[in-house]
């Protein structure tokens, strides 16, 4: 999983299995800078799979804000992280450490995230079937959308007035907040669940679970691939 900063540097959510000499998982956060190659800085882990706070597992969804913080969501510890960079321990903006539920100080698998000018953070709590946001500074969210039990969430991301972009077992959806309105973009039956990203143009960019479908360019202002 890979996430861009303001300047264009690409940071990766990465992991790995390793068989031997014991079988064991690794995760960290990696930072690939121009003129490095394919040659990436590790910005946190390498670490065992865990709920340490030094410790992260595979990652939901990963977003970097406009200053450059960068925020993991955690899934299977049910938590939101933000790490400061080539530090050994991160902190826990959102969910309870490795305790799921439906609360709204509490998340169950989050997936994808993002954070907007004001350090507000969005997230699609995938076992709650919801969008849930925690004002900046708060551990107690605000619950924005519910959808239906067979629609579990997967990603979502936020234009630039505020309209909520998300993607599901139903498809691909826009909402806004400020109505509570939901308006269907794609079906799920060709996109299925997959990775969202919005460009400045007004154009969705959708990753498909199905490999026949790949990657796929969605004009907002057309309503056409």
């Amino acid at each position: 999983m890979i996430a861009l900063d303001s300047n264009g540097i690409i940071y990766a959510a990465e992991s790995q299995y390793c068989y031997n000499p014991t079988t064991s998982y690794y995760s960290q956060v990696a930072k690939y800078s121009e003129g490095n190659g394919t040659t990436g800085n590790i910005v946190f882990g390498e670490t065992t799979c865990g709920q340490g706070a030094d410790q992260i597992c595979a990652a939901g969804g990963l977003f970097i804000d406009r200053q450059g913080g960068i925020y993991y969501s955690d899934s299977s510890n049910h938590r939101i992280l933000k790490i400061t960079p080539f530090v050994s321990t991160a902190a826990i903006v959102a969910g309870m450490n490795g305790s799921s539920g439906s609360m709204t100080n509490q998340l169950n698998y989050p997936g994808g995230i993002y954070v907007d000018t004001n350090g507000t953070l969005y997230v699609a709590d995938r076992g709650n079937f919801r969008i849930i946001m925690f004002p900046s500074g708060s551990s107690t969210g605000i619950v924005l959308l519910v959808l239906a039990f067979y629609h579990t969430l997967s990603d979502l991301i936020m234009d630039k007035v505020g309209n909520i972009y998300f993607t599901s077992y139903g498809g691909v959806s826009k909402f806004i907040p400020s109505s509570g309105f939901v308006t269907q973009l794609l079906t799920g039956a060709y996109w299925g669940i997959g990775r969202i990203q919005l460009d400045t143009d007004g154009n969705l960019y959708l990753s498909s679970t199905s490999m026949s479908n790949g990657i796929a360019k969605y004009s907002l202002i057309s309503n056409t691939c």
